[in-house]
């Protein structure tokens, strides 16, 4: 039996979403092939006259970090995707967001605790949710996925963003080819 958060973690890895966008995904955003990114949770703290802060609260909105435009996004859905999709909805079949555990929405906070705690018992090195995207976005890119497309994606309106989200781990062997035609 797989939970609620593992199912989360394993669908953010898919879709290469903000963490505040996957949490407030609802079933009606998805399509047979495709999700509708169109909301976000929201992190609220006010700040009191005597320099202190509220209580922090969050609220689920119609609109998407960044770039309005570009942020509210189709997103094609992988059949492994679908089937973690399909996993989700008998976990969690009567909440309004798909990740939902006691009839409460998971947070970006306890999701990234989760997500410590599964790093540390695999003994790799944690990374955040946010990291996810950068991972996913990396392999995407270096498997062949064209920066505009992967912009898209991501839900960026300018392509010098999404290549901040890029981490080449080394040079490959088309790379050191290249260098030594050229160089030498």
């Amino acid at each position: 039996d797989e939970d609620i958060y593992s199912l989360a973690i394993s669908l953010a890895f898919h879709l290469c979403v903000r963490i505040g966008e996957l949490l407030a995904i609802r079933k009606e955003d998805i399509a047979e092939d495709r999700i509708y990114i169109c909301r976000s949770v929201r992190r609220n703290q006010s700040m009191k006259d005597d320099l202190t802060f509220d209580g922090i609260n969050y609220t689920v909105e119609r609109r998407i970090k960044g770039n309005q435009t570009e942020g509210f996004r189709f997103i094609p859905l992988t059949s492994e995707a679908t089937d973690i999709i399909r996993k989700i909805t008998k976990v969690n079949p009567d909440g309004e967001y798909l990740f939902m555990r006691n009839g409460k929405m998971l947070l970006g906070d306890t999701f990234n605790e989760r997500l410590k705690k599964i790093c540390n018992h695999l003994g790799i090195k944690y990374r955040s949710s946010h990291q996810i995207r950068f991972t996913t976005s990396t392999m995407l890119y270096e498997a062949g996925m064209d920066i505009t497309h992967l912009s898209t994606l991501l839900g960026h309106s300018d392509t010098r963003t999404t290549f901040h989200y890029i981490r080449q781990q080394q040079a490959d062997a088309k790379t050191f080819e290249l260098m030594n035609h050229v160089l030498n």
